[in-house]
């Protein structure tokens, strides 16, 4: 059953135009849409600067500056999880299809509770001596932006050791 044929439709054209379909082309396509997601963090901290909102409680900036973000966050979900069905479907036995399902929802598991344990992690050790932090209760006085570009650094190696493992035959 497809919930979601717009996307499906999609990735059977892309299936259509590379050709017959060899056991790494799934794997390939899941390294596309999550390299797609940014930050609109730096519009809040640039608005805080500019105008010296340091201090205040609530930052006059709308919400619907979070729109960009959930969407395409939204987008690169969906396709990776399209990718990674695909590809559950596609190499394993008949079988164990369903338990490739269930793992693929424990990865997104585990992926949230990494993200859990890194920003702990990252509290701890930049609050040390007395330190106000990278991510403390008034983010307007935080380091947002160094967080951010921890993250950015630990993708990009991320991607680089994916263009590793996609790249073999």
């Amino acid at each position: 059953m497809n919930l979601d044929p717009g996307f499906g439709s999609m990735v059977r054209t892309q299936k259509g135009l590379r050709g017959s379909s060899s056991p790494a082309q799934p794997i390939k396509e899941n390294g596309v849409p999550p390299s797609s997601i940014f930050s609109g963090s730096s519009i809040r901290l640039n608005m805080v600067r500019k105008n010296n909102y340091y201090d205040l409680e609530c930052v006059p900036m709308s919400i619907f500056w979070q729109i960009p973000q959930y969407f395409l966050v939204g987008c690169a979900e969906v396709f990776t999880s399209i990718g990674q069905l695909e590809f559950f479907y596609d190499q394993a036995p008949d079988a164990m299809r369903s338990l490739c399902s269930a793992l693929e929802l424990t990865t997104l598991a585990l992926g949230n509770y990494l993200s859990t344990l890194l920003v702990t992690m990252v509290s701890k050790v930049t609050t040390r001596n007395g330190k106000l932090g990278w991510i403390p209760d008034n983010l307007n006085r935080g380091h947002l932006d160094y967080f951010f570009w921890l993250l950015a650094i630990i993708t990009m190696i991320n991607f680089l050791v994916y263009l590793c493992i996609a790249s073999r035959r």
